[in-house]
């Protein structure tokens, strides 16, 4: 077998070449250049930061932590604070019968009950 770079016979078909020193066998490794590392590393934490978020309610402002499953992936209600739960119920409150109901029924809303995060409604 012969060197590709420098047309020099090889002793052994692994390694480096003796004469020019280039890299014989499976021994090439593929180098990225410094952009595609860097691009892989942002959508490596985009991932990771969307695994983490997008699954998931976080209830925060009630001495705890609350976190709980989304009905589906949104971004909607990621992060829900008591300013976002008196917005709903103010919205609720201003509501006409038939849109309470609807609200009711609303994912968030159930959920927020079950929590003890907003008080049980009677239909």
């Amino acid at each position: 077998m012969y060197c590709s770079n420098c047309g020099n016979e090889l002793i052994n078909n692994i390694g480096n070449c003796q004469n020019c020193g280039k890299s014989i066998g499976g021994n090439e490794k593929t180098k990225l250049s410094k952009s595609t590392k860097t691009l892989v590393t942002l959508v490596t934490i985009l991932l990771i930061i969307s695994a983490i978020f997008l699954p998931f309610h976080y209830v925060i402002g009630y001495g705890e932590l609350i976190i709980f499953s989304k009905e589906k992936l949104s971004l909607n209600y990621t992060f829900i604070t008591r300013n976002t739960v008196d917005k709903l119920i103010f919205r609720y409150n201003r509501a006409s019968f038939i849109e309470q109901i609807s609200l009711r029924r609303e994912y968030i809303f159930i959920k927020l009950i079950e929590e003890g995060i907003i008080g049980h409604v009677d239909d």
